[in-house]
Order: structure tokens, then C-alpha cells, then sequence
């Protein structure tokens, strides 16, 4: 019977699917596979099976800078359409994806859906995170100095080989964990291998399989798992048991850092936690919640960047050697000032993160409800559209798959105009909050490793970034 009236309706849903095709402003956006037009699962298969971003960039390059990745659903390829889409002022809010990052049942900055929201708190952060402000950060050089010149180095001197993935994301937890609660309360993963094993494989890392799944179909995540009474599901309930082990882990150093304030301790003003809490700007959780995701954010990234780069240098022992004495020329432990100036350091992390950037994925964004124009089509309110960077960073060059720091310096061709498609801290009023910390760390991080080591490939298979 159930057969029956499923045959039996077949016909009406064909009819529908045409009718809708038919009558959609998006149908004359040319599409990513030939079933987008009427279904997502082409996009969600190529998501949950970790080839998102390549699909997508290979279809940008047969059909151009606008495509359609699902009956409501678009991606953008050009600065001029990124820069309609992501401009501060402009009404784009961001979909209900970005509930995933929330903590503590509290939206940090990243997860805030509406514009308004969004800046306010963002104007909590702006000056903490400030140029001037990392840059003259009194505590962040000295934390800086202590974890690379009494743990990183030392470290680095004492074997013939290392996994620089581990060690860096080591480096950079201990540099955002200080920056947010001050450094008597960060972590200290770059002196015990044990401790930051546990974090990163143990907990943060074990989970990133399941990732696509609990932010492309929560429902069906959740459904299976009511409907099998727990005995399956897709994703395991230990991962449940992680995030909340991750969440108490966080919450004892903001409960120190609490401790700290009782204790009217002035020297506190310039960490991250104290602004958000002082004079009552947020709750507890509420802030808890905020310098959890400035963790995920402020380690990863940062540890992925300078993985490549020392990656790249140390396939190229030319460019090694120009840096090296680039870095020598400032002298001996350079301050910040003096190693930001240096021409072929910003090149070498520009093409690095040009080529290979942290967050390479899709920016996801909604059409305002009177919709807007992006080059030749109007697009309707309510419709999912987003840029991403593994593809704006491809979109310019004639080579782009090529490593080559040069573009970036001056007198070069390719500086001047590929500049604007350059899209690794996002732009407009929801640009990356961190990019300065992110700057200071990796240009400081390089300083100290390439005036003293040359650097080569052990085991040259490649590596290769999880597209999801």
C-alpha cells in the first residue's frame, strides 16, 4: 500500500520540482551539478565527504564567478561580488549554520546572526585586538619572548627532527590562553608534551570527522539517534563527553582570572577576559563562551599558517637563505616594529596564506528580505551566499598554485591588483577580530626560528589540508 501511494505521488513531485525550477529568480545562474537547481545534496555530499571546497572551486572554474550550489543556495568568486556581500554596513546576517559555535547555550562573536548584535560586541574586542594594541603590549612580548626563547628554541636544539604541526599549535595555545587570561593563567603545552597530546588528539582533533555532520544536517543527527533509542548514531556520544571535558577545561581559567579580579588585581586590564567582565559588560558564561571560540580561532589557525610556511621555506633553501639574512640585518632579538618592516617576511606569509589559507572554506551569508543585485542577476531575500577563500585566492594569478613570495614585493605586477583578492581575516565588519595577534605571532615565531635554524622536508609525501 505504502508502495503504492508512494509511486502514485511521484508524478505531482515532478511536476513541483519543474514548476519551482521554472519559476525560481535563480534559474539562470548556472549550475555547480545538474541536480543543484532542485536538490542539496550534490553540496552536501561533496561536504561530508571532506571535498567541499574543491568542488566548488572547480566548478567557479567552468561556469565563472557566480554559481548555484543548491535550489537556495550560491557561490560567489570576485572581489567586486565579496566586497557587495561582506562590506561593513551592509544587511547581510549570517544563516543559522553558525548556531554550531555556540557554548555554554551562549553565542560568542562569531555565532551572533544579526548585524547589530554582532557590532556591538565586536566593539568590546576591536581595541584589545588592535594593531597598536598587540604591537605595544608590554605582557604579550614578554610572553611571547618567554615561550619562544625558553621553550621553543630550546626545543627546536634539541633533536634532528620534529612534527612542527604539534608544536606550533603547542606555541600558539600558550600565546592566545595568555593574551586572554594573562600568562599566570594560560596554558603551558609547549613544557609538557603530555598535557597538550591530550588536548589536541585526545580531545580537540577527535571530533573534527563528526564536524560536517552536526553543522550541515542536525536534525537527521538528532532524529537517528531518538529514533534508535541511542544505540546508533551518527555521531558517537563521546563527542558530547569532549565538548563538555573542553568546556570545564576552559571555564577553570576564566574562573581563575575571576579569582584574580576578586582579588582586585590591576595588572589584569589588558587581557581579554577582564575587558569582557569588568564593569559587568558580559556574564560569566556569557564571556566564558566568547574566549572559548577566541581559543578554537586563535590556535588553529595560526598553528595550520605556520606549518605551511616553514613547509615552503624549507623546500626552498633560496628563499631560507634571503630571509635569514633579511632577519639578521635588525639585529639581535628584533622588537615587533622592527621585524614587521621586513619585506620578504610579510611576502613569505602572504604567499603562504595566499596559497594555503586556515579557514579556506565558504563564508556563509543570507540575502537581505529585498534581495540585491550581484553582477547581471537579482538575487531574492532568504538565499544562502558566500565567497571562499581557497577560491578568490586562486582567481587572480596565472600560476596559482605556485609558491612564490615575490608577487608581494614591490615592483612586482602582481602586488598591486592582487591585493584585492587576497580574503584570508574575511572583510568588512566581520573581518577576523584576531588578525593582528595572528600577525604578531607568526612574524615573531619565524624571527627567532630562522636567524638561528635552517630548515628541511623529512618525509617529503606532502601535506594536504582536510576540505571540509
Amino acid at each position: 500500500m505504502l508502495a503504492i501511494l508512494i509511486i502514485s505521488s511521484l508524478p505531482l513531485y515532478v511536476l513541483y520540482v519543474v514548476y519551482e525550477y521554472l519559476n525560481s529568480p535563480l534559474r539562470n545562474i548556472p549550475a555547480a551539478h545538474p541536480t543543484t537547481p532542485f536538490s542539496s545534496l550534490w553540496i552536501l555530499s561533496r561536504t561530508l565527504t571532506g571535498q567541499r571546497n574543491r568542488s566548488i572551486h572547480a566548478a567557479h572554474l567552468k561556469h565563472g564567478s557566480i554559481i548555484r550550489l543548491g535550489p537556495s543556495e550560491i557561490s560567489i568568486n570576485d572581489p567586486a561580488l565579496v566586497k557587495t556581500v561582506y562590506s561593513a554596513g551592509n544587511s547581510f546576517d549570517k544563516p543559522a549554520w553558525y548556531h554550531i559555535f555556540t557554548n555554554y547555550g551562549s553565542q560568542p562573536l562569531f555565532a551572533l546572526l544579526h548585524g547589530k548584535p554582532h557590532a556591538q560586541r565586536k566593539k568590546m574586542l576591536s581595541k584589545i585586538y588592535s594593531k597598536s594594541s598587540i604591537s605595544n603590549s608590554p605582557s604579550l612580548a614578554t610572553t611571547i619572548s618567554t615561550c619562544l626563547e625558553s621553550h621553543l628554541i630550546p626545543s627546536l636544539s634539541s633533536q634532528e627532527t620534529h612534527e612542527v604541526h604539534d608544536l606550533f599549535n603547542a606555541l600558539a595555545m600558550d600565546l592566545v590562553t595568555a593574551h586572554l587570561f594573562t600568562s599566570r593563567n594560560s596554558t603551558r603545552f609547549l613544557e609538557s608534551k603530555l598535557e597538550r597530546h591530550h588536548f589536541f588528539e585526545d580531545l580537540y582533533q577527535s571530533r573534527r570527522k563528526y564536524f560536517a555532520w552536526s553543522s550541515e544536517v542536525p536534525i537527521l543527527v538528532w532524529l537517528v539517534g531518538k529514533a534508535t533509542f541511542g544505540r546508533f548514531r551518527i555521531v558517537p556520544g563521546w563527542v558530547d563527553d569532549v565538548n563538555t571535558e573542553i568546556e570545564n577545561w576552559n571555564m577553570k581559567m576564566c574562573q581563575a582570572c575571576e579569582d584574580n579580579m576578586a582579588d582586585e588585581k590591576t595588572d589584569d586590564e589588558d587581557c581579554v577576559y577582564y575587558r569582557l567582565r569588568s564593569r559587568g559588560i558580559l556574564s560569566q558564561l556569557e564571556a566564558a563562551s566568547e574566549v572559548l571560540d577566541h581559543i578554537g580561532a586563535g590556535h588553529e589557525t595560526t598553528g595550520v599558517a605556520l606549518t605551511y610556511i616553514t613547509h615552503h621555506l624549507s623546500l626552498s633553501p633560496h628563499h631560507q637563505a634571503l630571509l635569514r639574512a633579511e632577519i639578521v640585518s635588525v639585529g639581535v632579538s628584533p622588537t615587533f616594529k622592527q621585524v614587521d618592516s621586513l619585506p620578504l617576511l610579510n611576502a613569505i606569509i602572504l604567499e603562504t596564506l595566499r596559497l594555503n589559507p586556515p579557514i579556506p572554506g565558504s563564508q556563509r551569508r543570507v540575502t537581505p528580505k529585498a534581495g540585491c543585485t550581484l553582477g547581471e542577476y537579482h538575487i531574492p531575500g532568504g538565499v544562502i551566499v558566500a565567497g571562499q577563500s581557497w577560491s578568490l585566492h586562486r582567481g587572480f594569478w596565472h600560476d596559482p598554485e605556485v609558491w612564490r613570495p615575490e608577487r608581494w614585493l614591490e615592483g612586482s605586477g602582481d602586488k598591486e591588483g592582487g591585493e584585492r583578492w587576497l580574503w584570508m581575516f574575511g572583510s568588512g565588519g566581520r573581518g577576523c577580530v584576531g588578525k593582528w595577534l595572528a600577525t604578531y605571532e607568526m612574524k615573531m615565531t619565524l624571527a627567532a626560528i630562522y636567524s638561528r635554524f635552517e630548515t628541511s622536508v623529512v618525509d617529503d609525501e606532502g601535506i594536504e589540508m582536510d576540505d571540509r
